[in-house]
């Protein structure tokens, strides 16, 4: 059993990258990823961030430094020293894969992925944090997205991975969970367009559970489940935790799910090459997943 989407106090996370190991061996995890966030401030800025009158001091500042909003502040040379150490420290335990959630624009990504592949991580998880005014710079914005919004979102996510530039997608579902569509079907042939984009350049899809974790809504059908289980593209349930307590938290719903829909492939990465492997439902399923004692509800 495996998590490759969790943060740490390198970024937004409530604990350190050996809390949040140490905890995954007790949960019973047998391999963990760490994947902070990172980004290069993009030059078409504006058109993901919206207007200046949205972006506080600390986003003129990070523009000053190129830093993207979601990124983390210290170098990425140090990072993946940290990550080094851990795997060398827990080597016996459980098996630490090196990752990065990178967020994706437009004007950069090549240069964003030549500067993290110096670094030979595991994996990157490639995900949107924002589009057209619309994201996590302002959650006021996630209440107000609307179907147009959550197209183009999705057609965004279908330019990049056709570029093939990242291992993983990273939560697309996350922004249509913010608000009730009333028909699901309008968004399906750039589901399935999406996911064969990901077929083509080797990308496993994520099922993220934190959906789950703040009962956000997802795809009420599972048509995107059932579109990844007909083309056999290999789908990776996360956890996205950023505290010790979430991780592989709704895992065994989602494997239900996963189940139901027919997925039968996931995948591990090393070096950022995937190995699919077929899902031992019978093994996840009686995967037993606990909620500790102490302050499970810590977000």
């Amino acid at each position: 059993m495996l998590d490759y989407h969790m943060h740490t106090t390198v970024r937004d996370g409530k604990h350190s990258i050996d809390e949040m190991i140490e905890f995954a061996i007790l949960k019973g995890l047998t391999e963990v990823g760490i994947s902070e966030h990172w980004g290069l401030w993009p030059d078409d800025w504006e058109e993901y961030f919206g207007s200046e009158k949205y972006l506080g001091i600390e986003f003129k500042e990070l523009k000053t430094k190129k830093i993207a909003p979601y990124s983390m502040r210290g170098s990425l040379h140090k990072y993946f020293l940290m990550l080094k150490d851990a795997k060398e420290k827990f080597k016996d335990q459980i098996i630490v894969k090196s990752g990065l959630e990178m967020d994706l624009y437009e004007s950069n990504l090549d240069q964003s992925v030549d500067l993290v592949m110096t670094y030979k991580p595991d994996y990157i998880i490639g995900a949107i944090h924002a589009l057209n005014g619309i994201g996590y710079h302002s959650f006021e914005s996630l209440d107000n997205v609307t179907e147009d919004d959550y197209e183009n979102i999705l057609k965004a996510y279908i330019g990049f991975a056709k570029r093939g530039k990242f291992q993983i997608l990273g939560h697309f579902e996350d922004y249509r969970s913010f608000n009730p569509m009333e028909d699901e079907s309008r968004f399906y042939d750039l589901y399935e367009e999406l996911i064969c984009a990901c077929k083509e350049n080797d990308i496993a899809i994520e099922f993220n559970t934190s959906l789950l974790l703040y009962k956000y809504r997802i795809d009420p059908n599972l048509f995107w489940l059932k579109t990844c289980a007909k083309y056999e593209v290999p789908v990776i349930i996360t956890s996205d935790a950023h505290n010790k307590y979430t991780i592989a938290d709704k895992f065994d719903f989602t494997f239900t799910l996963l189940q139901q829909a027919g997925v039968k492939l996931t995948a591990k990465f090393t070096d950022c090459v995937m190995e699919k492997e077929e899902i031992d439902y019978k093994e996840a399923l009686s995967f037993i997943f606990f909620w500790p004692l102490e302050k499970p509800w810590v977000i």
